[in-house]
């Protein structure tokens, strides 16, 4: 299910599958983020064909869950509910008031401009799934880590293991 997000400056219309994209799911837990979307774009020019876009909006907007780990001892890792990817996760740390939307996006000929994902807070890379490389996206999180609070996570998965 496709939704309109905004229309950006140089008038590009930008969309988010609703059911499938991972923006769906920050968004169901977030929903004022597509808001603040659609407010970013108004102002961005997009050229390319894919971007990740970090906008400053001036105003608190919301919560980083990601800390920097000093003490490793406090790291476990699990699948959340519904995906195969490991996420790294501390009890330690609290969140952090951000003014900065990372938006990624990209476009297609037939889809036109895309919200892949978005999220409070700066840029970081994608979590490592062990089949497609990225590039510095392990250095990151081995030094980072989400906070846990009340995410639904599949038990049998849970480890202090590194698995990537």
């Amino acid at each position: 299910m496709m939704h309109t997000v905004g229309v950006t400056r140089n008038e590009q219309l930008v969309r988010v599958d609703l059911a499938h994209s991972n923006a769906a799911h920050t968004i169901s837990l977030r929903p004022h983020l597509l808001t603040l979307a659609g407010e970013a774009l108004s102002g961005i020019v997009l050229d390319d064909a894919s971007l990740i876009i970090t906008r400053d909006m001036g105003r608190a907007i919301g919560y980083d869950f990601v800390v920097e780990m000093i003490d490793r001892e406090t790291v476990f890792y699990a699948q959340v509910a519904n995906s195969a990817v490991f996420t790294p996760f501390t009890k330690k740390g609290d969140p952090a008031s951000t003014n900065l939307l990372t938006m990624v996006l990209r476009h297609s000929e037939t889809d036109g401009y895309c919200l892949d994902d978005l999220w409070p807070g700066p840029f970081r890379p994608s979590l490592p799934d062990g089949e497609t490389p990225i590039d510095g996206a392990s250095d990151y999180w081995a030094q980072h880590a989400y906070i846990f609070e009340d995410q639904r996570l599949k038990a049998s998965s849970i480890t202090r293991t590194c698995p990537y």
